[in-house]
């Protein structure tokens, strides 16, 4: 069975960073498992299902082609710079886990990487909570994101897009057993 691409290797390069000499096989990757673990979360496995299969069969039209080509792709696209960034910066081998560099390049540093790796999850983040307003503002349009089959393998639609992590301070809660410390 053929897999869908909610967006093209050239829609990627086109519309981010990413130069185009970067391999297709690494960003088809990137993208399919972008859109496996982010979109297929934000709209539930029902309409993913639906829009995967008319991407496949070339029917993708109307309410659900502007659902794709306005919202679902600009939201992608930055899910794939966060899950494609790794796949890109390193190379599995049967020898080792390296990076490539050549003599026009050098090395960036690790926070610089996270930088810019979150940069483009809060876009994303942005891209896909417009996405989900848009769908919850026409109900009639998708009915697929609130009819889901109820399978054990069905992926219900998050209600919540933004993440954030807690900081507790640097308080050492450290407890010790039959103390009131």
């Amino acid at each position: 069975m053929a897999k869908a691409l909610f967006i093209t290797e050239q829609y990627v390069k086109d519309t981010t960073p990413i130069n185009d000499n970067v391999d297709l096989k690494s960003l088809t990757n990137a993208i399919l498992e972008a859109q496996e673990i982010h979109i297929i979360e934000a709209i539930g496995s029902g309409l993913y299902n639906d829009l995967a299969a008319k991407i496949v069969a070339g029917t993708l039209t109307g309410n659900d082609a502007t659902l794709v080509n306005t919202y679902i792709r600009p939201a992608l696209k930055y899910w794939v710079l966060v899950e494609g960034i790794p796949m890109m910066l390193f190379k599995l081998t049967n020898k080792s886990v390296s990076t490539s560099t050549s003599a026009n390049s050098s090395p960036v540093q690790e926070t610089n990487i996270d930088y810019l790796v979150n940069r483009f999850k809060a876009k994303a983040e942005l891209y896909q909570d417009r996405m989900i307003r848009y769908i919850q503002a026409n109900p009639n349009l998708f009915p697929l994101f609130y009819n889901q089959t109820g399978g054990v393998d069905t992926i219900y639609p998050k209600n919540a897009i933004f993440t954030t992590d807690w900081y507790l301070g640097e308080t050492d809660y450290t407890y010790k057993v039959g103390t009131h410390e």
